[in-house]
């Protein structure tokens, strides 16, 4: 693989330590995170975005990718946030299945099932080739009457998050549109990256702060929550593009490339291992994790213990691969 290459991983990397990050009540790296984390993902996973085969395969390959990972954490997910409360003894399964199946903003569940439904609802759009100016256009413009529902309409919770995916696919195409383009694969010295960078970040951080100041918004699409116009989606694309960047400076870090290849797992596993730790580690979890101190310790915790959990699964798989070869 050559280089250049890895900056995907490497970004879907530091997009995952982001997005530890905001789930441990640390709120200046909350804050920071809350800017432009998700759309992200988003945006990488519209670039990495190739529909093949027919949409049967393509529809099945979807469900075992995400639908299945979903329901079986999902329910896992919520038994754990039960024990944690000390509730399991009073557990409706019935209820359980319902919430999971219906994902009106289930826990850390819903980037799964909107990613879902969108990478299905994308299979249609770019199956075929399509002219990508107008496709833009239509894109923002579906954006921004999205972006006017949630103001209206805080509160919307439709199933399996579709909502979302009105605001997530600008993003999502985007990313797509510039992979067709190959913008953002071309070499550059290692000096100007770092350069382009820093003026990202810091740009992204006044825009951020100042979103913040005037609104208290940020892009929070669990809450629909979007801030002002404009200033927003600036802030965002900043922080993806300033990522990026970054990406392509840390492509010998192999921690952050194998954080990336295995992003899913540490998406789903990590809050389970945060709920744990309030019940087995820290008395005051939340103020523990209020300290720079508390958040580095459950994120080294979280970044080892689901490396460790990968490992297992592989040694597993790889042996039952072995014992069926050899029958």
């Amino acid at each position: 693989m050559k280089e250049y290459k890895l900056w995907l991983d490497i970004a879907k990397g530091y997009g995952m330590i982001f997005v530890i990050f905001g789930h441990l009540y640390h709120m200046t790296a909350k804050a920071i995170v809350y800017i432009f984390h998700m759309p992200l993902f988003f945006f990488l996973s519209g670039y990495t975005y190739n529909p093949k085969g027919t949409f049967k395969e393509f529809f099945f390959k979807k469900v075992k990718r995400f639908a299945i990972p979903y329901i079986v954490l999902g329910i896992l997910n919520s038994w754990v946030d039960l024990f944690c409360e000390g509730n399991l003894y009073g557990y409706n399964i019935l209820k359980g299945v319902i919430d999971v199946f219906l994902n009106q903003r289930y826990l850390i569940m819903w980037f799964l099932t909107t990613l879902f439904v969108l990478e299905i609802a994308m299979y249609f759009v770019f199956k075929k080739k399509r002219d990508y100016k107008r496709l833009f256009i239509i894109s923002m413009i579906i954006y921004v009457l999205a972006r006017v529902y949630f103001y209206f309409n805080p509160d919307s919770r439709w199933i399996w998050n579709i909502d979302v995916c009105f605001t997530a696919q600008f993003f999502f195409i985007l990313g797509k549109l510039l992979a067709n383009l190959k913008i953002l694969e071309k070499e550059e010295s290692k000096k100007n990256l770092l350069k382009e960078m820093l003026i990202c970040f810091l740009i992204m951080l006044v825009l951020g702060g100042i979103n913040y100041k005037l609104s208290g918004g940020r892009i929070e699409m669990y809450a629909n929550d979007y801030g002002l116009p404009i200033i927003t989606e600036i802030a965002a694309l900043l922080g993806i593009v300033g990522t990026i960047k970054l990406a392509h400076i840390t492509t010998n870090i192999k921690i952050l490339q194998y954080i990336g290849k295995n992003s899913l797992t540490y998406m789903l596993i990590h809050p389970i291992i945060i709920n744990l730790l309030q019940v087995w580690i820290f008395p005051s979890y939340i103020k523990a994790l209020d300290n720079f101190g508390g958040a580095i310790i459950t994120f080294l915790i979280c970044i080892i213990g689901i490396k460790i959990i990968i490992d297992i699964k592989t040694r597993i798989c790889n042996h039952l691969i072995k014992m069926k070869s050899v029958q």
